[in-house]
């Protein structure tokens, strides 16, 4: 099994080391394919000595994480595929369940979220839906058998809207992984943290509400539970932004 470990990376700064010294010390095999978004700080110049091994550096001028992602895609060779943040670091507390891996086309994994100094701790269930991409794991034959890439200009919702493309198209459900585990921090210079974010995120939320009923009707999937709950939920999140 070769994992596919896509980063993109703006500006990261000091964290892209550590996260890619954390993804390095994964007990599998893998690529980490570090996709630069137009960077000026310096970070990719301080990047390890691995470059060339098992990290591949794909410069690009600043277009965005979704178009960051889709080059990622595309210069993937992994049969699972995995997309990190590049401030954000992964550890592993035991062997990795390729049991699991054998029959399963989405896993999701656990995770800490840390904001304002507190951690808190969730573990990945099966069947769940989740809307956090640093949280799964997809099936690359999967992803380029049904074309699925991220929708150019969206800033917000892109997450929830590949994941929720995924599963329509595969009729995947989520298996569970004990580890590895993502720890995610929320950081006050984060992009959801930005002037002018509410009515952004808001247009995004909404147009990834819109397609993904679109979706659901097209592949006459509109009237399965998870769809119809999955919609209540986007609802929601627009009415709350």
């Amino acid at each position: 099994m070769l994992l596919s470990v896509i980063v993109p990376a703006y500006n990261a700064g000091a964290y892209l080391e550590p996260c890619l010294r954390s993804l390095l010390s994964l007990p599998v095999e893998k690529e980490i394919i570090v996709v630069d978004d137009g960077s000026s700080d310096g970070a990719i110049e301080r990047l390890p000595e691995a470059i060339g091994q098992q990290i591949s550096l794909v410069c690009q001028t600043n277009q965005g994480v979704s178009v960051a992602r889709n080059i990622g895609l595309e210069h993937a060779h992994g049969s699972w595929i995995w997309m990190a943040d590049a401030d954000d670091v992964v550890s592993v507390s035991d062997g990795i369940d390729f049991a699991v891996l054998a029959d399963a086309k989405f896993v999701t994994l656990p995770f800490v979220w840390e904001e304002a100094g507190r951690q808190t701790c969730y573990a990945a269930h099966d069947g769940e839906v989740p809307y956090n991409l640093w949280r799964c794991w997809f099936r690359r034959d999967e992803i380029e058998r049904y074309a699925i890439r991220f929708t150019v200009g969206r800033r917000y919702g892109e997450d929830q809207e590949f994941i929720l493309g995924y599963l329509l198209a595969t009729g995947a459900t989520a298996r569970a992984l004990a580890t590895p585990t993502y720890h995610y921090t929320m950081r006050a210079s984060g992009a959801m943290r930005r002037p002018g974010t509410r009515w952004r995120q808001r247009r995004d939320v909404t147009a990834v509400l819109l397609g993904f009923m679109a979706n659901a009707i097209g592949r006459r999937k509109i009237a399965q539970k998870w769809v119809l709950r999955e919609i209540k939920r986007l609802i929601k999140t627009v009415l709350t932004i």
